[in-house]
């Protein structure tokens, strides 16, 4: 191949490489610089969509993802700087498309709202302000379920507000005491410093003292199952009386009957304050012929009585409520024996047996 040829080849080629060149610098200023958007909010709302953009403002769209119709609003450009404010805010939780000629360039997500989401404490049990010295139990109750990749002991601080320090009350388990779905956690007051006589109680003393004020704080930082926190520190004060040492007594409880064909609630007055989250699983209803009454137990503030609230009619007749033996006051003391009782005691009752009221309805 003579010297000719062969820079007839490389021109061809130089020339080839310059269209692509200049084809590429085309193509790329014709292309949306990189992408950018953020949302604006006012009261909690998001209000408008600030997006980033070459074209004019009617080129573009927004839409709810998977919809065919554009959302309604104004759009104002300013450089490759556009608004969009839409006639009403832009849902939480929902997915929208950006789109330029007709063809999606981006989607984005309004986030839900992290407070209305937050993990609530609905509940803290028991509800008085004023406990028994020998006080057995406490729960938990949230709105949503919690986390588990932490003891819940670390986020619960307990101060003696008459000594002014902080305490330790609650017995640390290696697996927490959570219902099924991790909403509500039971918190044992240290068993063996409780029960008089035991090694725990002789060298560290019972968890809470009478005569003394105490105050339990839920640190904002505990984390549902989602890792959302509080969001806000809960607390709890009461002061504490003496010990229980009296057995929850059925034949001093006090029935309030309602009337035939209506749905009034059956009220049961207690002798005793008793521990609300054995109340439905111990004591329940029945007809003369042992058939279960369905309905639910709205339990008030102080736990000392409970209504039964049918979900039908009361019929006119006979009707029992079984209470189990199992039903213990705030001191873990049972129908059967006291807490504080040695549990080997020949004198000692079958711990599910039976008790039953009467009641007729007319």
């Amino acid at each position: 191949m003579d010297v000719n040829s062969v820079q007839h080849i490389t021109q061809k080629k130089i020339r080839n490489f310059l269209v692509f060149f200049c084809l590429f610098l085309l193509l790329s200023c014709t292309k949306e610089p990189m992408f950018q958007h953020s949302l604006i909010y006012e009261n909690n709302q998001a209000i408008s969509l600030m997006f980033t953009g070459t074209k004019e403002a009617n080129s573009y769209a927004i839409r709810l993802k998977g919809k065919s119709y554009n959302v309604l609003g104004d759009y104002q450009k300013e450089g490759n700087d556009i608004q969009f404010t839409p006639v009403i805010a832009f849902t939480r939780g929902e997915s929208y498309e950006i789109l330029l000629d007709e063809k999606v360039i981006q989607e984005f997500l309004v986030p839900k709202d992290m407070e209305a989401e937050r993990p609530r404490l609905l509940s803290f049990y028991p509800k008085l302000d004023t406990v028994p010295e020998n006080l057995l139990k406490m729960y938990l109750v949230f709105s949503k379920p919690m986390q588990q990749s932490q003891s819940t002991l670390d986020f619960i601080k307990v101060f003696n507000t008459t000594t002014s320090e902080e305490v330790q009350i609650f017995l640390p388990l290696e697996n927490e005491l959570w219902n099924a779905d991790r909403t509500e956690l039971t918190l044992w007051l240290d068993p063996g410093r409780i029960k008089k006589d035991l090694i725990p109680n002789k060298e560290l003393g019972i968890p809470i003292k009478q005569g003394n004020n105490y105050e339990i704080v839920v640190e904002n930082t505990l984390t549902d199952q989602e890792g959302i926190e509080l969001g806000k520190p809960y607390v709890k004060r009461f002061s504490v009386a003496g010990r229980d040492i009296q057995k929850p007594n059925v034949k001093q409880w006090e029935l309030t009957i309602p009337s035939g064909k209506s749905k009034e609630a059956l009220g049961i007055t207690f002798n005793d304050f008793l521990d609300a989250q054995l109340i439905e699983e111990t004591i329940s209803v029945v007809d003369a012929n042992q058939q279960q009454i369905k309905g639910s137990f709205l339990i008030p503030k102080k736990g000392n009585n409970v209504l039964f609230i049918p979900e039908n009619v009361w019929n006119r007749g006979k009707y029992q409520v079984l209470i189990s033996g199992y039903l213990e006051d705030l001191a873990g003391n049972n129908l059967n024996r006291l807490f504080d009782e040695d549990l080997q005691s020949k004198k000692e009752k079958v711990l599910g047996s039976l008790n039953l009221l009467h009641f007729e309805i007319e």
